[in-house]
């Protein structure tokens, strides 16, 4: 697609257009695709600024990241601001402040959630747990299995022990799907009590519980 067509599609009514035009500034330069990218991020429509901020991470440059970080501030919009967080992790730990702030004073799941995988594949130990004890503290049951899944990337950092007694707590939960999580996360642990609590795991009362902790053992 031409770059004048780009740029008409860009200010059409459609929003299917817009998007269009978006996905085509793939196969621009970054001096050429960012700021029309950046300029689509106050569209009414969340789905273009969403389409947007996934592009920015993509063509990287300093404008890109500054819009990437107003977005991840201020959008309204919940899903918008999970993608400019996932965009901004792709360049690399220059983001890590504005990721923890935002995880700090942004509580909504899908946001914590993004923020916490990103997180995961940079080398931060620290920064890693205290993202995942968040989760841990969280509302939403999925967030918190996500943390304990995460804890795992812990095994083997200054963060090993941190982790493990983590687990080893909410391997006593009340509730069987953190229990189950507990177990499959236990399995990169090593040491005394970690095969005793999956001993104990390996016969507890619900069988979801018992197949997790078997899985890969046997």
């Amino acid at each position: 697609m031409k770059l004048d067509e780009v740029k008409a599609l860009l200010k059409d009514e459609n929003p299917q257009k817009r998007m269009s035009a978006i996905t085509a500034l793939r196969q621009y330069e970054e001096t050429v695709a960012v700021p029309l990218l950046a300029s689509q991020l106050k569209d009414p429509e969340f789905i273009i600024r969403s389409f947007a901020s996934t592009g920015l991470g993509y063509k990287r440059t300093s404008e890109g990241f500054t819009a990437l970080v107003d977005v991840l501030q201020y959008d309204r919009d919940p899903n918008v601001r999970s993608e400019a967080a996932n965009s901004l992790a792709k360049y690399g730990k220059q983001a890590l402040p504005y990721l923890m702030k935002a995880a700090e004073i942004d509580d909504h799941w899908l946001l914590q959630m993004s923020i916490l995988s990103s997180v995961a594949e940079f080398d931060c130990p620290d920064e890693l747990y205290i993202l995942c004890m968040r989760a841990l503290e969280h509302s939403d049951a999925v967030v918190q299995c996500l943390g304990l899944e995460h804890l795992g990337y812990l095994q083997d950092s200054k963060r090993h022990d941190d982790a493990q007694e983590e687990l080893l707590i909410w391997a006593e939960s009340e509730n069987w799907a953190f229990r189950k999580q507990a177990a499959l996360t236990l399995r990169q642990f090593n040491g005394l009590f970690t095969q005793n609590a999956l001993v104990r795991l390996m016969q507890d009362e619900d069988y979801r519980v018992v197949a997790a902790t078997l899985e890969g053992l046997i």
